[in-house]
C-alpha cells in the first residue's frame, strides 16, 4: 500500500531463496515497513497485496497472489493521525509474563510520553485566559473485574524529565481463569486546586492513545501443598 514502503534493509526472507518447500507446509514472510510521510492515513482505500512466485524442480513458475489483512494497522495509523493534533498523550503497558496463575501477582510497566500535549490554555469562570503551562498532572490506573491492582496506581506524574516520558511500576492479580483480554487503564487529569486562587477553571482533557498487550493465559488453581507440624507451647 502506499501508505507503506519496504525499508532498504526491510527484505527478511533473504533465506528462503532456495528453500526447498512441501506440499502443505506453512510459509511465514516478514517485512520491515516504514510509513511513507507523503501519503494521509485517510486516503488509504486500496486493498494490500503480496505477490509470491514459486518455482517447481522443472523450472515452472506459480505466481500466488495473497490478501493482506493491515485493517488494524492502518486504524491504528488513522488513530496516531487524529491524536495529533488534539491534547495527545501515549501510554503503552507491558506485562512481564504472557501466562500466569490466578491470585498470583504480574508485574505491569505504563510507558507514559507527554510530549504530544499542547500548550494549554486555562479559562478562568468569569476571568479571561491564563497561561497554565505545566500545571501538575494526576494519573489514576483503574482496572474492573479482571485484575486486582496493587501498588501506586494513583499520584502525580514527575514532569522534570525534558523528554516528557516517565514510567509507572505496579502489580495485577488475575482474579479468573481463561483468556484475559482486559488491562488495566491509565487516566491523567490536570489538578488545578492550587491555581488561580481557588477561582473555578476549565481545563481541556487529555486524550490518551493507549497500547496494549495482545492477551493473558491465566491458568486455573489447581492444586495446593502444604505442610502440618506439632509444636509445642509453653503456658
Amino acid at each position: 500500500p502506499a501508505l507503506l514502503k519496504v525499508a532498504d534493509d526491510g527484505d527478511l526472507n533473504q533465506q528462503m531463496f532456495g528453500h526447498a518447500v512441501a506440499e502443505g507446509e506453512e510459509l511465514f514472510f516478514g517485512f520491515k515497513c516504514i510509513r511513507n510521510k507523503l501519503v494521509s492515513s485517510s486516503d488509504i482505500d486500496e486493498e494490500p497485496i503480496l505477490h509470491v512466485i514459486l518455482e517447481d524442480d522443472s523450472g515452472k513458475t506459480f505466481r500466488q497472489v495473497l490478501p493482506l489483512t493491515l485493517n488494524t494497522l492502518f486504524e491504528e495509523m488513522r488513530k496516531e493521525d487524529e491524536y495529533a493534533s488534539m491534547n495527545t498523550a501515549t501510554a503503552e503497558l507491558k506485562c512481564s509474563a504472557q501466562e500466569g496463575v490466578v491470585g498470583s501477582a504480574v508485574k505491569f510497566t505504563y510507558e507514559v510520553d507527554l510530549s504530544g500535549l499542547s500548550a494549554i490554555k486555562g479559562r478562568r469562570s468569569s476571568v479571561g485566559s491564563d497561561d497554565v503551562k505545566g500545571l501538575p498532572i494526576v494519573y489514576t490506573i483503574i482496572c474492573d473485574g479482571d485484575w486486582i491492582l496493587g501498588g501506586k496506581v494513583q499520584g502525580l506524574v514527575d514532569r522534570n524529565s525534558d523528554s516528557g516520558k516517565f514510567k509507572l511500576d505496579f502489580v495485577g492479580i488475575p482474579t479468573q481463569s481463561g483468556l484475559i483480554e482486559r488491562w488495566p487503564e491509565i487516566m491523567l487529569v490536570y489538578d488545578a486546586s492550587d491555581f488561580g486562587g481557588g477561582k473555578p477553571m476549565t481545563l481541556p482533557p487529555i486524550t490518551i492513545h493507549s497500547r496494549y498487550p495482545e492477551l493473558f493465559r491465566s491458568l486455573a488453581y489447581t492444586h495446593h501443598a502444604a505442610l502440618a507440624c506439632t509444636t509445642l507451647l509453653e503456658v
